[in-house]
């Protein structure tokens, strides 16, 4: 199924193309090809810099960068399909990149992933971080581990300016 569409797409977008031409003429067509181009090159340089600031943020906060970072990525996704030449590639990326879509899209995306995951298709490993398991379910981590004594010292600061005696 997914071969098709990736088989069919050019036809459509050439066939889209054509028909946006003819009803609206050559040098609209072109300035909404280069409009789009411009919009969505703005939009992947912003969310680029803005989703690799947030994960910093929330790593550095002990947060779960997973929901932004999705948020993030599928915004950069729409930034490049609208970046691309293509009636149907504007529309798609304009449905990632508003919010109310964007979120609609993101809850599908993982109930999809969560319920490949229970009938066995697709495993997850982990190594390093775990946040609480973001997709619902826990992740554990064996390791070994070396428990390091530590003893608080007492530090003191002593005065080392001379008492007067007067």
């Amino acid at each position: 199924m997914l071969g098709w569409i990736f088989f069919l797409y050019p036809f459509a977008e050439i066939y889209v193309c054509i028909s946006f031409v003819e009803a609206y003429g050559f040098w609209n067509a072109l300035l909404l090809t280069m409009a789009s181009g411009l919009l969505g090159l703005i939009i992947m340089m912003s969310q680029g810099r803005s989703a690799l600031f947030s994960v910093q943020q929330d790593l550095a906060q002990g947060k779960d960068p997973s929901n932004r970072l999705l948020n993030q990525l599928l915004i950069l996704l729409g930034g490049l399909l609208i970046f691309l030449p293509g009636i149907i590639s504007d529309v798609v990326g304009l449905l990632l990149v508003l919010p109310g879509t964007r979120h609609l899209m993101l809850l599908l995306f993982k109930s999809t992933l969560l319920r490949q995951m229970s009938k066995g298709r697709i495993q997850v490993f982990s190594s390093g971080m775990n946040f609480g398991g973001s997709f619902g379910g826990e992740v554990r981590v064996e390791r070994d581990a070396e428990v390091i004594d530590v003893t608080p010292i007492e530090i003191t600061h002593e005065n080392k300016k001379p008492q007067n005696s007067e």
